[in-house]
């Protein structure tokens, strides 16, 4: 018992420095010469976005699904807020739904799914803001993006049932080496938004993504995998 105590009471500082690092970072917020300076999260603005999305799919339709459709929701963060140069972090989730046919992996229509790969959309853009209006901001933001996917076996199929490496269990466990062979996991991208301040500290407007996988289409020369956004974004 005094064993397992000991190794429960480091976690309490560290629980107590993130607890001041988060809730209390504005009580710093006054320079050494006395006067006041905005603290980081005062100089940082976090949006939400929801967006329509679909996959290039450049493989045969007999065996793969044509372009699909799918619902991405994705949460970001804009620092320093209101300047021309600027960082916006993001994240994305959404699934998709893969098969194994002669030891590749393409996208499965809901028929013919073997697995829904869990899908994690890390973007990290450099971003650029001009304001056409005073109560309007247009952003422009390449940058470099990660997709990490994480195939589970669908709803309606058993890991025992036949597959193409032997059971459906042996192809989830090889689309998990598949999907980031090649460096397919890794894209470049480029957003754009409009936003449009409607009430203090709420903004939104339109958005609009691409994210081109890079490594991966240098070397099958196609534009198989790039995934096009368009939706909306909330900024608070």
């Amino acid at each position: 018992m005094l064993m397992k105590q000991k190794l429960k009471l480091p976690k309490l500082p560290f629980a107590a420095l993130v607890g001041v690092l988060i809730f209390c970072t504005p009580a710093f917020s006054v320079a050494q010469n006395g006067q006041y300076q905005e603290s980081f999260w005062e100089r940082a603005d976090f949006f939400v976005e929801l967006t329509p999305s679909f996959m290039i799919n450049t493989e045969s339709k007999t065996v793969s699904a044509p372009n699909p459709a799918f619902f991405s929701l994705g949460v970001g963060m804009v620092y320093p807020n209101d300047t021309f140069f600027s960082f916006e972090p993001s994240f994305h989730f959404f699934w998709n739904y893969y098969l194994v046919n002669n030891g590749t992996v393409y996208l499965a229509e809901i028929e013919n799914r073997t697995a829904t790969a869990l899908s994690f959309l890390f973007n990290f853009p450099a971003v650029f803001s001009i304001k056409p209006t005073e109560r309007s901001k247009m952003k422009l933001s390449p940058g470099a993006a990660f997709l990490l996917r994480i195939p589970v076996i669908a709803g309606g199929v058993n890991a025992t049932d036949s597959g193409w490496y032997g059971t459906v269990q042996d192809d989830i466990d090889n689309m998990g080496r598949w999907f980031y062979e090649n460096g397919r996991f890794l894209f470049l991208s480029f957003n754009a938004a409009w936003i449009f301040e409607h009430i203090e500290k709420i903004s939104f407007g339109p958005c609009v993504a691409v994210y081109f996988p890079l490594i991966a289409n240098l070397i099958e020369k196609n534009a198989n995998g790039m995934i096009v956004q368009v939706g909306l974004r909330l900024i608070f």
